[in-house]
């Protein structure tokens, strides 16, 4: 809460002289009416009278129609009368019952959440006290002469805080964020017997103050990679890299999303031996493409929005550098060096990848990985038992201690920004084995005889990741999988 408030609740006992009944008929239970809706909004609470009987403003159904914001303070004054409260001992000549004109009244205010708009859900509303009151005897009857008697009462609540706007507004089906029913009862005794009640309800449909809106952060454009291509290519420029704090974790397929930016993509050509404007399927599309014919270098800027007012457009830009032809880019090569007799249990060992090397000179990225067998990763209750990673499993070198017995496999993944080839090293832990000199074994992607299977236990020494062959990709981690690739 980022203020605090002292919902007070005041009650205005005032005497109002109606026509004398015909008759008294004890057992009927009082009425409520809403007379009076005022809101105060924070801020500075100013308030706003949405209806007043009395002064001839709004009706009922300004009510529901008026735009409460969470955080507004409402004054509902309300008409509380009961036909049989009477202010005097009568004896009824019929069947002689007394009435002792000790009736009492008893009041209550509840609200319920409408949850079914969708998220957010409305939380509690702020009011002061639970169940019926006043907590002694009631609500009596003042002296005065023997009529109907009405009395008025001011309930004082707050609609609190909730997270973040309904996604169905956002989607337009809604002009609210949460809904209310609020209700104000009535009774002569304190009962669950609703026959016993008399009620009003009010429907309140609530909005996100943008008081408490936290500022929108800016989106940070990413126009992708620069990249050389032949002539006569259709570039795909992809800005899906875009960063937007208000996005993250969010699925923009899940209709129960609270809220989510979207956000605009515009693609347009700043320089290059010919103007070729990016074509674009839709502008919530992060993806363009440009079909580039004529030699030379290419500048795409990409500008990004979220439709916010607190922050202002981002824009990056990408190079495409046009050539006659690329040659062929080869496959890396992956090896494994490493303890080839079986090691003592508690031994440190070191895996070498550093003699992996790509025959066009590329720069290399790696990534280790433990499996089992047939080259699955690891269940929770394997992991506790593998090898324990000592430094880190993205370097070209990677150390690791054995803490129990048994037979383990290392993968490990080179990466050359187009191809991700592996290869797999097998190292045995014996309790009983003594320390001494550890020969070296090596492994490499291009041995017949080293296993290079991937999940599916199938043969594929070479994995291009710009196309089909697509199945180790299950082994590989998601920060992998977001490193750079070269698309021809």
């Amino acid at each position: 809460m980022r203020h605090a408030l002292v919902v007070l609740v005041s009650a205005a006992l005032a005497g109002w002289l109606a026509p004398a009944a015909s008759a008294q008929v004890t057992g009927n239970p009082p009425n409520v009416t809403i007379i009076r809706w005022e809101v105060f909004r924070y801020p500075y609470f100013e308030s706003t009278v949405v209806y007043d009987r009395d002064a001839a403003i709004g009706t009922l159904a300004s009510i529901r129609l008026f735009d409460h914001f969470e955080n507004d303070i409402v004054q509902a004054d309300v008409d509380v009368s009961d036909p049989d409260w009477i202010q005097e001992i009568t004896v009824d000549p019929q069947t002689g019952q007394v009435n002792n004109g000790n009736e009492a009244v008893f009041l209550r205010m509840r609200a319920f959440g409408l949850e079914q708009f969708g998220p957010p859900s409305p939380p509690p509303l702020l009011f002061p006290r639970e169940g019926w009151f006043p907590d002694d005897e009631g609500f009596r009857p003042i002296p005065g002469p023997t009529t109907p008697y009405h009395f008025y009462y001011t309930f004082e609540f707050l609609f609190p805080e909730f997270i973040g706007r309904n996604q169905a507004r956002l989607r337009g089906e809604i002009d609210f964020d949460v809904a209310y029913l609020i209700e104000f009862c009535a009774t002569n005794e304190k009962t669950e017997d609703q026959t016993k009640w008399g009620c009003t309800t009010i429907n309140a449909f609530v909005l996100e103050n943008p008081e408490f809106r936290p500022p929108n952060p800016q989106s940070f454009a990413d126009a992708g990679p620069d990249r050389t291509v032949a002539a006569g290519t259709t570039v795909r420029l992809d800005g899906s890299r875009t960063f937007d704090a208000f996005n993250i974790g969010f699925n923009p397929a899940d209709p129960n999303v609270i809220e989510k930016d979207q956000i605009v993509f515009s693609w347009e050509w700043m320089t290059g031996p010919v103007r070729v404007d990016p074509s674009q399927a839709d502008s919530h599309d992060p993806v363009a493409t440009v079909v580039l014919n004529s030699l030379g270098e290419y500048v795409f800027r990409l500008t990004v929005a979220d439709g916010s007012s607190d922050a202002v457009p981002s824009s990056d830009v990408v190079v495409i550098n046009v050539v006659e032809s690329i040659p062929p880019n080869n496959p890396p090569t992956a090896v494994i060096v490493g303890p080839a007799n079986a090691v003592p249990l508690g031994a440190v060992i070191t895996l070498d990848g550093s003699q992996s090397s790509d025959p066009d000179g590329d720069p290399l990225t790696y990534r280790w990985r433990q499996t089992n067998e047939i080259g699955e990763p690891l269940l929770g209750a394997d992991l506790l038992k593998a090898f324990q990673a000592l430094s880190g499993v993205d370097g070209n070198k990677s150390t690791w201690q054995a803490v129990t017995e048994g037979t383990f496999y290392f993968r490990l993944l080179v990466d050359d920004g187009e191809f991700l080839v592996n290869t797999t090293f097998t190292v045995r832990v014996a309790n009983n084995q003594t320390s001494g000199r550890t020969e070296l074994a090596t492994t490499s992607s291009e041995d017949p005889a080293v296993d290079q299977t991937d999940a599916s236990g199938l043969g594929t020494p070479l994995f291009p990741t710009c196309g089909a062959g697509l199945a180790p990709l299950a082994l590989t981690p998601l920060a992998l999988l977001l490193m750079r690739r070269r698309y021809a």
